[in-house]
């Protein structure tokens, strides 16, 4: 997790001196941690019960993040830099993974020829140049001159297509 509070204490509690604490359940497992005044930088406080979780999870962020995949990318496994936060990491961790080949969930399938009709095309990565394409037809345009609205309909396409997300049926 990323901090830009000179005092992570600072982040939630603010007008308090006593200690803010942090408490989630999670696949029937736990995580919790706390942190007072004088914590700048480590979180000492902390412990988990959760196991591997069985399914995937990923937050779609409202920040755009397709036409800044090869920038957030860059800048945490390259630069080792941390100017995009988490939620837009892992997002590009998980557009990341190829679209697999062969049977698919049924439901996924058809979920995927409906988004197709609903974008009037398909986004596709493009390896060589690193960059999302929205192709329309013969026409190919560049992302960041496609509409914010198939840019988030093409995240969910992709995380269908390369099985991130799991089947709960």
């Amino acid at each position: 997790m990323g901090f830009s509070s000179r005092k992570i204490w600072r982040l939630g509690n603010n007008w308090s001196k006593r200690k803010t604490f942090f408490k989630a359940a999670i696949d029937g497992g736990e995580v919790h941690f706390a942190f007072g005044e004088k914590t700048k930088n480590t979180i000492v406080d902390c412990s988990k019960t959760i196991d591997k979780r069985e399914h995937n999870s990923i937050f779609i962020p409202a920040k755009e993040v397709l036409s800044l995949f090869g920038n957030i990318r860059k800048s945490r496994e390259i630069d080792k830099s941390f100017g995009f936060n988490d939620t837009c990491y892992d997002l590009v961790k998980a557009l990341s993974i190829q679209t697999q080949k062969g049977k698919n969930f049924p439901k996924f399938a058809e979920s995927r020829k409906s988004l197709e009709k609903i974008l009037q095309g398909k986004v596709k990565y493009e390896s060589s140049s690193d960059n999302w394409i929205y192709k329309q037809g013969r026409t190919s345009f560049g992302i960041s001159v496609t509409a914010e609205g198939i840019k988030k309909i093409a995240i969910f396409d992709v995380l269908l297509g390369n099985r991130y997300i799991s089947s709960y049926s």
